[in-house]
């Protein structure tokens, strides 16, 4: 079994196109967000195999706002 990796809001935002660091902070922020820890008070990291398992909950059929979620 391998570690789990740690990225940052920055690292994540470089590996997924169209993610911004601010709107992870929104999500944070808002609730509703990919699962995060503080290391500090400073140090926000998430765990990639957790946001993985938050994006995959966010899979749509259609690009209507009101469409049915997977």
């Amino acid at each position: 079994m391998s570690d789990p990796e740690f990225p940052t809001p920055q690292k994540l935002c470089d590996r997924i196109p169209g993610l911004t660091v601010a709107a992870l902070a929104k999500q944070r922020s808002r609730g509703g967000g990919p699962p995060f820890r503080k290391a500090n008070a400073r140090v926000v990291l998430y765990e990639w195999s957790e946001y993985l398992a938050w994006l995959d909950t966010t899979k749509r059929e259609q690009t209507d706002r009101y469409g049915e979620r997977l």
